[in-house]
């Protein structure tokens, strides 16, 4: 599952956002398992990274749905 936090902010960056993906355990459990961007730019003042997030299907033809995630900057 994938949840975007567009308003996240660190010290240095308000409103940077983030997106965190979590992994179905079984039984209903998830567990949050990455959060991104894992690096950020010093330009990431009010990006609202996490804004949108849409299913874009296999684009690559790997058998794999893919995913993509936008900022408003």
């Amino acid at each position: 599952m994938l949840v975007g936090a567009p308003f996240f902010s660190d010290d240095l960056n308000p409103e940077k956002g983030r997106v965190y993906v979590y992994e179905n355990n079984g039984n209903g459990n998830l567990s949050l398992s990455l959060e991104l961007p894992i690096t950020a730019s010093k330009n990431m003042w009010r990006a609202n990274f996490g804004r949108a997030i849409s299913a874009v299907g296999d684009i690559d033809l790997d058998g794999f749905q893919g995913t993509i995630f936008s900022s408003i900057c």
